[in-house]
């Protein structure tokens, strides 16, 4: 990271404010720990609101550095909203259509989501088409 951009007084030589990928792998369970951690805290003090706030973003934070890290997710979607409308790639997929709104979605192992569009096929999702509204555990990783 640049001096500049640094949020401590540091010199170009010594900074060492961005962590590097293999600090962040090993500090990446402790973090999710601790949002857990505190996500149970809330619960049994009654803010489930928050706890299931805290829920949410631990599951955000596995599913999507588990590709950076090539490993499989612990949490995978199983709920989805479409904002807009999805339509398959020209010239296989071009008559399937997956309306805007909430879906439930098959999700594999890696996290490949997926829903059944109005023709009765399967859909495959990116998740920058969609937000995830639901999460489930995954029983293979």
């Amino acid at each position: 990271m640049h001096p500049s951009m640094c949020r401590v007084a540091c010199d170009a030589e010594s900074c060492n404010c961005t962590p590097t990928r293999q600090q962040y792998a090993e500090d990446r369970p402790g973090i999710i720990e601790r949002i857990r951690d505190e996500s149970d805290l809330c619960a049994n003090d009654g803010a489930n609101d928050i706890a299931k706030l805290l829920h949410e973003a631990a599951c955000t934070v596995d599913y999507f550095s588990a590709s950076h890290f090539h490993r499989m997710p612990e949490w995978l979607p199983c709920r989805i909203n479409l904002p807009q409308r999805v339509t398959g790639d020209f010239p296989v997929g071009h008559d399937t259509i997956a309306e805007a709104g909430e879906h439930d979605c098959d999700s594999n192992a890696y996290g490949a989501m997926s829903v059944r569009a109005a023709n009765g096929r399967m859909l495959g999702i990116k998740p920058s088409e969609c937000q995830i509204i639901g999460w489930r555990r995954n029983e293979k990783s």
